[in-house]
């Protein structure tokens, strides 16, 4: 009898356990956007009485989710800061379809949203974007930012530094924005020429970087080919330390969370050269090298504003041989870095305000053979952002920039020619941009202005440009913009020297990202007008350059 009884036990286990094994899942999958159909990325989604089967939005918005067929009663929740929470009961969903779940703006929630993440024009007609992993995983970038742009099809850096060149334009017709602020020539290990073969910036500070190969926005100023946009952190999810040692660098990083809205990064490395050159043997024309660095970025925020403190320095030096005059000659180079970038931002419901100020000092020294040449650059910047929505689809922005530069070169020595030149410029410019975004289709347009004339002669300049952006579907996306565009650029190579240059550009672009795949493709036509120097006769001379390319 107990035996009859144990095996009836046995099989009612073995049914209800199968009946658990074999129930099935409902499947819910789909896409979180906004009222204009952009993606959210990063939105929670997950039931309201089982909170612990929740998944979260991808970069396009997709999300899939999977939920046992017993949970039917309960309700589907979507939620992301800055958003009304959106809840449906899972019976009234369609099961195994695609959904597009659209989220409200919360506006009493998202000033603090606005200043973390407020959509800046470089953002949304920017076609391409690398976060610190993709800089990392570059096979070219050796760890470095800018390094890793050489792989973009747009990139046309034929000389062996790390300053990025578009679309066939020279490297300083481009701008580096760290924070909303430029750092003219960003880049180490430099030549007086300034060509450099890594950039300024530490990866582990940086957030995001943004690229436009061409028609940058009209919300910086001073640039004519093209521009990167780097941010960064914002967030530090904790406190830690690295420390990182090699042949010839000893480096270490510190980020400390100060309370929960508040963090420090703080890193310094020294580079030597005993154990490379002992083992290295080979290494003949190098007799030393050595650097020493130190940077900081710390951020703060509070309900309706944020703080924002980055800065650099560094000191690098080498002595070696070089040919010069067909003789092997004694050389020795230094050069020493200071730059630092302040923002401040403030956000109260649709108004945005941002205050960005910035310096960057650098002097440099080489010597070879009899010729003595130095370099010493001072340059100071300051801008104010004001944005407005007028609603969900339409923004206003207007600015105020300044910017001073100031260059002195000397060089010296029997057999050259000798030169002492003091070059600068001041740069005072307003500007004006507007947003507006229906369902698929984004259209920007932006006047730049010269606010004082120079020179006597000069004509006013005025820059303008046009992006209109049409969004095929959640994945793809065509662009086509036109601007004219003026800048000033600094010249080290030959005699220095400072031309405003100006520039008109055409451009068709197309993106995709299907999953692991990335696909770009481009058109564009530009014509440039600015001063290059012929090293024959010695002089600069005003040429105009006409590029096409695909």
């Amino acid at each position: 009898m107990v035996k009859f009884n144990l095996t009836y036990l046995m099989m009612a286990l073995m049914f209800w356990s199968s009946s658990e094994l074999w129930a099935k899942d409902i499947r819910l999958f789909g896409k979180i956007t906004d009222k204009n159909h952009q993606a959210v990325f990063a939105a929670n989604i997950y039931l309201s009485a089982h909170p612990h089967l929740l998944t979260a939005s991808d970069e396009e918005g997709c999300f899939q989710l999977n939920i046992p067929e017993r949970f039917l009663n309960d309700s589907l929740v979507v939620s992301f800061i800055g958003y009304k929470s959106h809840r449906k009961a899972l019976k009234d969903l369609p099961i195994n379809e695609f959904l597009e779940i659209v989220l409200q703006e919360d506006w009493t929630r998202l000033d603090a949203v606005v200043l973390e993440q407020n959509p800046e024009v470089s953002e949304e007609f920017s076609l391409e974007k690398m976060d610190k992993l993709e800089i990392y995983l570059s096979p070219v970038a050796a760890g470095d930012p800018l390094n890793a742009l050489t792989v973009l099809p747009a990139a046309t850096n034929t000389a062996e530094s790390a300053n990025p060149s578009f679309r066939g334009s020279e490297a300083q017709a481009s701008q580096v924005v760290l924070n909303g602020i430029n750092i003219s020539n960003p880049v180490r290990n430099t030549q007086m020429s300034g060509m450099g073969n890594f950039s300024l910036f530490n990866t582990e500070l940086i957030q995001s970087l943004r690229v436009h190969a061409g028609n940058p926005p009209l919300s910086f100023g001073n640039s004519l080919a093209g521009l990167v946009d780097i941010k960064s952190t914002k967030q530090l999810q904790a406190s830690q330390t690295q420390i990182a040692l090699s042949m010839a660098n000893i480096g270490v990083l510190r980020s400390q969370k100060i309370g929960e809205k508040a963090f420090v990064q703080l890193y310094g490395n020294y580079q030597f050269s005993g154990p490379y050159l002992y083992l290295n043997d080979c290494q003949d024309m190098l007799s030393t090298f050595s650097s020493r660095d130190l940077g900081i970025n710390t951020h703060a925020t509070w309900k309706k504003s944020s703080f924002n403190y980055y800065a650099y320095f560094i000191n690098e030096d080498y002595q070696g041989k070089e040919f010069y005059q067909h003789q092997l000659r004694n050389s020795e180079a230094w050069k020493r870095r200071l730059f630092g970038v302040f923002n401040w931002h403030y956000a109260h419901q649709r108004l945005f305000f941002e205050l960005n100020a910035g310096h960057n000092h650098s002097f440099g020294r080489m010597q070879v053979a009899n010729i003595d040449a130095s370099m010493a650059e001072a340059n100071y910047q300051l801008n104010t952002k004001l944005k407005y929505f007028v609603s969900d689809a339409l923004y206003l922005q207007a600015g105020l920039s300044n910017e001073f530069m100031k260059i002195d070169y000397c060089q010296k020595g029997e057999f050259v020619e000798e030169s002492d030149s003091c070059l600068h410029y001041q740069l005072p410019e307003a500007f004006a941009y507007l947003r507006w975004k229906k369902e698929r289709v984004s259209l920007g347009c932006g006047l730049r202005s010269m606010l004082t004339l120079q020179e006597k002669t000069d004509e006013p300049r005025v820059a303008g440009q046009t992006h209109l952006r049409y969004q095929i579907d959640g994945a793809s996306s065509l662009q086509a913009s036109v601007g004219q565009y003026y800048a000033y650029c600094c010249h080290s190579s030959g005699d220095a020297h400072i031309d405003l240059q100006k520039s008109r550009q055409y451009a068709l672009e197309y993106d995709a990202h299907y999953g692991n795949t990335h696909l770009s493709a481009a058109c564009y036509h530009k014509k440039e007008n600015g001063d290059v120097y012929f090293a024959e006769q010695g002089t600069w001379q005003t040429c105009q350059r006409q590029m096409s390319g695909l």
